[in-house]
């Protein structure tokens, strides 16, 4: 750690984090962030899910998703976020599962 080695300390810590990807308070890094240990900020990374949670993807699915040819370029030219983007969607995979969609339709309900 940065106190054992006499350096500075991080002043925050930027982890992935949403509605719907919560792992940063299952593996640690929310309590390693706490007062209590080192006490720095956390900042969350890709808030909006790659604008999953905007419902943007709700009733025009994402390039990666969709089966009509002509819609998949138009959205590669046209993308609309991260998930009309071949590079970045295919990373993006754990906001396809049933789980991940149907809490995207839940959350759009209320907000």
């Amino acid at each position: 750690t940065a106190k054992t080695l006499g350096v500075t300390p991080p002043c925050s810590i930027q982890g992935d984090f949403s509605l719907i990807d919560r792992k940063s308070e299952e593996n640690g890094v929310a309590e390693a962030a706490s007062p209590y240990n080192e006490n720095v900020g956390f900042m969350s990374y890709n808030a909006l899910a790659g604008g999953m949670l905007t419902g943007k993807y709700m009733d025009k699915p994402a390039a990666l998703d969709n089966n009509d040819r002509a819609k998949i370029m138009e959205a590669l030219e046209n993308p609309r976020g991260r998930m009309d983007e071949l590079g970045w969607s295919q990373t993006l995979y754990r906001y396809r599962t049933e789980a991940a969609q149907e809490a995207i339709v839940e959350y759009s309900k209320i907000a």
